[in-house]
């Protein structure tokens, strides 16, 4: 398996090369200039000095120079200089991107312990009266657009019910306990992980529902075994299978995600500096954020991978 995964690891570099040349691209094709931000808060600025400003930046030369440039730039490590914040932007990184594992990490979290267990439950109880309100929320959930759902929220337990804080990310409040600051990640998380649980749950009721009918379920239960045994032990490993794939590939929805919920809910997160990024033309800073994107999708697909050989012991990767 070792072999395996050094391969994949060494497959990820040629397709991230192929993903920043894409982008690289499409934001070259992107209506705007990186300095119209400059010449609207200046307009007495002339165009011999932002030829320089473009000549010291690079902008000057053909697209594909400028592209090779930056990766060069990006092998050393420097991510470039953000023209929005006025600052490198390795320094603007660590600490969005804290804020956005916190958001996604804790959807992911919950959709999991949600949507499994529901969703073998619902699936042990077909067509009963809990599978049925199982399956109404399922789809609820799959339907509603993440704006929609986080403005709702916001509208009842913010605006009516006064229980929870409409956004930011921490107490004004001086000696804030951490329960207290907590309470501006639920919101968040509700509406990031509620298309994720809703969608899994349907999987895995689809994925047991396939399974407690095999020969193999059907042996164990005749040979005097618990319903809990059968279904952890034998059904619940096998029916992980497809929906462990449908989880990692539901990453990129959960980064798309995040940049509208953070910008519902004002988390300062890498979704939203992507968003200000893209709205100011802050090009260095965006092509950094969809390098570490690109990069994240890329591990998660690895990890779906090598899950397969821990739940399921037929598949192997020697040789």
């Amino acid at each position: 398996m070792l072999r395996y995964a050094l391969f994949r690891i060494l497959q990820i570099f040629p397709v991230l090369l192929v993903i920043t040349i894409i982008v690289f691209g499409l934001m070259q094709l992107a209506p705007g200039d990186p300095f119209d931000q400059l010449i609207l808060a200046n307009p007495n600025i002339t165009s011999e000095e932002i030829q320089h400003m473009k000549a010291v930046y690079g902008l000057d030369k053909p697209i594909y120079i400028q592209y090779l440039c930056w990766v060069g730039q990006v092998v050393q490590g420097n991510l470039g200089y953000s023209r929005l914040y006025r600052r490198s932007v390795v320094s603007l990184l660590p600490d969005r991107l804290a804020n956005t594992l916190v958001l996604t990490s804790l959807s992911l979290l919950v959709s999991v312990l949600i949507a499994i267990p529901i969703g073998v439950y619902s699936g042990l109880k077909q067509y009963s009266w809990a599978d049925y309100a199982l399956s109404i929320f399922a789809f609820v959930g799959i339907s509603l657009p993440v704006f929609c759902s986080g403005l709702l929220l916001i509208l009842v337990f913010s605006v009516t019910l006064e229980w929870l804080p409409p956004g930011g990310h921490y107490s004004l409040e001086p000696g804030a306990s951490l329960l207290e600051k907590a309470r501006y990640l639920i919101l968040p998380v509700i509406v990031l992980s509620l298309f994720s649980t809703a969608s899994w749950m349907r999987y895995m009721r689809s994925s047991i529902l396939e399974i407690i009918h095999q020969g193999y379920i059907v042996t164990a239960r005749a040979k005097g075994l618990k319903q809990r045994v059968v279904v952890l032990r034998h059904a619940l490993r096998n029916a992980l299978i497809p929906v462990v794939t449908l989880m990692t590939l539901s990453v990129p929805h959960l980064i798309s995600g995040a940049v509208i919920t953070e910008n519902i809910f004002s988390w300062p997160g890498m979704g939203r500096l992507i968003f200000d990024s893209l709205m100011n033309n802050d090009y260095s800073l965006a092509m950094a954020i969809f390098l570490i994107f690109a990069t994240g999708v890329a591990l998660f697909n690895l990890v779906a991978d090598l899950l397969y050989a821990v739940i399921d012991p037929r598949i192997t990767y020697d040789g």
